[in-house]
């Protein structure tokens, strides 16, 4: 995804050299000339901060030890970030939680 949107801003540089692509007329020529580039840019930036915001649920509930299970945000967690951390390195090496948060379990 961020190669796409790296690639987006080389190809428009190369195309709109020697102008800023914070100008204006760029930005309109842009949205005139390439529809397709501006609209696939938009849609991948907006993806870039889903995948973000899901990945940051996901590693929230690992830290926790809850692998099975959507985890709510309302649930305070008890475990410090040294627990929280092992939590999710035990997952990337593939081994069961370290501790899991007993506050948080359903």
């Amino acid at each position: 995804m961020l190669v796409f949107e790296y690639s987006v801003i080389v190809y428009l540089r190369s195309v709109y050299v020697g102008k800023q692509l914070s100008d204006w007329s760029v930005i309109s020529a842009v949205f005139a000339t390439s529809p397709m580039i501006w609209s696939l840019f938009i849609l991948n930036g907006m993806s870039i901060v889903w995948a973000t915001w899901v990945l940051h649920a996901q590693i929230v509930a690992i830290s926790k030890g809850r692998l099975r299970a959507y985890q709510s945000y309302k649930a305070r967690s008890w475990l410090s970030k040294r627990q929280r951390l092992m939590n999710v390195v035990h997952f990337f090496l593939n081994k069961s939680p370290h501790v899991r948060d007993e506050v948080s379990e359903p």
